[in-house]
């Protein structure tokens, strides 16, 4: 996985949640707050693919400009509580805002803390990375998998393994076609293709282009494998034919209450700001779905 691909998803829409309404109806005072995006992935290295995001909010009538929007020249100290080691961010010299450090190796099961100074304010957050989810499928994650939507469910099941019985589990499916290249499995009458980008991904979290799932892994049992954890049903959340992203994460509790909460921006766990510090562990896979 890149992360930014995450971030492409998830932060934009939430970036526009930037006015404080104070005083009476007719008296809209704008409140300029620190955004903190940070998704630690478990055995992973904090490269510039994984780098945390810092950004100021912008007016909501206001045109977005994420150059901007970036926070530039923050002090920030990434800490592993569990072995008391502590290391600096640097800001990356071609995108404004993202801050990296490529010695540090993201360990699972691990407490991270994270500080950050800019000026006189200060934004904290912390997080525990889940522990390792083993995957086994006839999936590769190194190259893009030619499926066909009535196959998935026997030829390329998803057999978890996990330390954790009650760990929660993220099903995401994205599909990377252009709205009007995304061809529906299940056509309304016919309209084979979205008619605007509302239609494709304008429903609840990004639906239908963007479908996900949570569920306890002690929930996802299969008739036919006995004594396992599977998701061999991930079929029944994609909609279109073409490129999709295939997401199956152990997710920490900030990254759960991120994305299930009404007012995600003020559930990530972040102090000071606003945003999510996030942890998980997992693979992404890329498929093309068949006609």
């Amino acid at each position: 996985m890149t992360n930014n691909l995450i971030k492409t998803v998830l932060i934009l829409p939430f970036l526009m949640l930037l006015l404080c309404c104070q005083g009476t109806n007719d008296s809209v005072e704008y409140e300029k707050q620190i955004f903190l995006f940070a998704y630690l992935k478990g055995n992973h290295y904090l490269t510039r693919d994984q780098a945390v995001w810092l950004s100021y909010s912008q007016p909501l009538f206001e045109k977005y400009d994420a150059r901007q929007a970036a926070i530039s020249g923050a002090n920030i100290v990434l800490t592993d509580s569990t072995t008391a080691e502590s290391w600096s961010l640097s800001e990356d010299s071609t995108r404004k805002g993202f801050y990296f450090n490529k010695q540090i190796l993201i360990k699972p099961r691990h407490t991270y803390q994270i500080h950050i100074t800019i000026g006189d304010n200060i934004v904290t957050a912390s997080t525990k990375v889940p522990p390792i989810l083993e995957i086994n499928t006839s999936l590769n994650e190194k190259v893009k998998n030619h499926v066909e939507i009535d196959s998935i469910r026997s030829r390329y099941p998803l057999i978890l393994g996990c330390s954790k019985p009650d760990q929660l589990i993220l099903i995401d499916l994205f599909c990377l076609e252009s709205y009007n290249n995304a061809e529906y499995i299940n056509p309304f009458g016919d309209q084979k293709y979205p008619k605007d980008e509302e239609e494709y991904d304008g429903g609840v979290d990004g639906q239908p282009r963007h479908i996900r799932a949570i569920a306890p892994l002690n929930a996802l049992t299969s008739l036919g494998a006995s004594n396992q954890y599977v998701i061999d049903w991930y079929s029944a959340l994609i909609a279109f034919y073409g490129n999709y992203r295939l997401s199956i994460y152990a997710l920490d509790e900030n990254y759960n209450q991120f994305i299930s909460a009404e007012n995600p921006v003020y559930s990530g766990g972040v102090k000071g700001g606003l945003g999510v510090f996030a942890s998980m562990t997992g693979k992404q896979y890329l498929l093309f779905v068949e006609k």
